[in-house]
């Protein structure tokens, strides 16, 4: 077995048959005294399940780029939470919502508040409308 040494494994035994209450009781008060010289995590498993452990978003300090034939040129859009279709609307939606309220977002985790409040952050519908479009980077888009 190959584990990261942060895992704290007690010594692993495999039976053919499954143990009863009593026997699983008698082995573990048989090692009972092995183990308690064993050191154990840092904190206790009630404070490691009530410790918020926070996303890392790290944003780019400066725009990087390649050149390579073929030049490929990006078009960008606003970002919109309803779309031209029901159904794509709904996934959206549906999307959102189970990243919200499921593992993603509970503890440990915890999710920027951006993302609790609009979908916009994870996954968006294209404005097909020509308006001002937020800078990227810090700069301005440029046109062709």
């Amino acid at each position: 077995i190959i584990v990261s040494p942060q895992v704290l494994l007690g010594p692993l035994e495999f039976q053919a048959r499954a143990l009863s209450a009593k026997e699983v009781q008698e082995l573990f008060y048989k090692r009972h005294e092995d183990m308690r010289l064993r050191i154990g995590p840092s904190s206790s498993d009630a404070v490691r399940t009530t410790r918020k452990v926070r996303y890392e978003t790290k944003a780019f300090a400066s725009p990087g780029f390649l050149m390579a034939p073929p030049l490929l040129l990006q078009s960008r859009v606003g970002k919109l939470r309803s779309c031209k279709s029901g159904y794509a609307t709904w996934a959206l939606t549906d999307m959102w919502s189970k990243a919200v309220e499921g593992p993603t977002c509970q503890a440990p985790y915890e999710c920027s508040q951006d993302l609790l409040d609009s979908p916009l952050p994870l996954i968006s519908c294209n404005s097909n409308e020509d308006g001002p479009i937020d800078p990227w980077f810090g700069r301005q888009p440029v046109g062709i």
